[in-house]
């Protein structure tokens, strides 16, 4: 089989045959259909996360992908060769862009019927990002939740997890997208263009933020008291990195807190809560990402969809800021 490898100093993955991978105990090999290039996958690729993985180049990067169940490893039930799963690896494991590969049972879920493999190579991030943050904020009660970037790949799959899930959602996003956000399932959209967010939602139980900055320092005036703030763009706690499987080594376990004072400091002022969000794998939680997509699929946004061969252009169309959606590398 074939795979990307990102070799030492590289900024660009390179095309490299690998021996077939074997499932071993409890593990599950996967024929790939499809792969979803996400900015973490760019932010590996440039060198960003290097002092946090865990481990060192050449390996594989890649996050979500989906595919066919080919072979099992001893102790695996619930799936049988042939059917069609999906995964995300997590940011600690990667090995996604290949055309085979094996993944522990418990990350992996059946995929949802009606939907094309190059759309559901866009889920697995987005939606555990979404249902990871209920579980963060205890929401199991219908509550009022603010999706910031409601049009994004991650803030469009978030607004149909939420909605579904029977939540009130307000969602910001541009004037070009609100009547999709709508169609999403969100009750109320903000033009973030036109109008101060915090001057249109209040009284929430939570905020999902993909966007950081100025929009992560102003959100927690929206927010009653004992709510939570979950960021995908704020520092984690240093026990959340490591628990992801991350590399925190003394130094960095000294300057994350320092790099988020600012933040944690305002939602405490509110009497907030501020959770800096480290996706992890779930294969309970894709499941529940499916039973979500009955009987109605869950939308994707798929910008361009790239031939495995072109898996380097596909990541630097996604890096360029010109794609509306998702790029997508499709296999087979």
């Amino acid at each position: 089989m074939h795979a990307y490898v990102l070799e030492p100093s590289a900024r660009r993955p390179t095309l490299a045959p690998r021996p077939d991978p074997s499932p071993g105990p409890g593990q599950v090999r996967v024929r790939a259909e499809a792969l979803s290039i996400h900015p973490v996958d760019l932010e590996t690729a440039q060198g960003g996360n290097a002092m946090l993985l865990p481990m060192a180049r050449p390996f594989v990067p890649g996050v979500d992908f989906v595919g066919v169940v080919e072979g099992l490893g001893a102790g695996v039930e619930g799936l049988s060769p042939g059917d069609r799963v999906y995964g995300y690896r997590g940011i600690a494991a990667q090995g996604a862009f290949a055309e085979r590969l094996v993944v522990p049972r418990e990350e992996l879920a059946r995929a949802p019927e009606g939907m094309t493999p190059a759309a559901l190579a866009c889920l697995p991030l987005p939606g555990l990002c979404a249902l990871q943050a209920l579980d963060e904020a205890g929401l199991q009660a219908p509550g009022r939740i603010l999706v910031h970037g409601g049009a994004g790949g991650v803030g469009g799959v978030a607004v149909q997890v939420f909605a579904r899930r029977g939540h009130h959602v307000i969602a910001t996003a541009g004037p070009a997208d609100l009547d999709r956000v709508r169609q999403l399932g969100a009750a109320e959209v903000i033009d973030y263009t036109a109008a101060r967010f915090e001057d249109a939602a209040h009284d929430l139980d939570l905020v999902f933020d993909t966007v950081g900055g100025e929009t992560l320092a102003r959100s927690p005036a929206t927010l009653r008291p004992g709510g939570t703030l979950v960021s995908l763009r704020a520092m984690p706690a240093v026990a959340d990195a490591r628990a992801a499987g991350l590399r925190v080594p003394w130094f960095m376990a000294m300057v994350l807190p320092l790099v988020g004072m600012g933040a944690r400091r305002k939602a405490r002022s509110a009497g907030v809560r501020l959770v800096g969000q480290v996706t992890t794998p779930s294969g309970a939680r894709l499941e529940a990402l499916t039973a979500l997509a009955r009987p109605r699929p869950l939308e994707t946004r798929i910008d361009r969809t790239f031939p495995f061969a072109e898996l380097p252009a596909a990541m630097d169309h996604a890096a360029s800021g010109k794609a509306r959606g998702r790029v997508v590398v499709t296999l087979g």
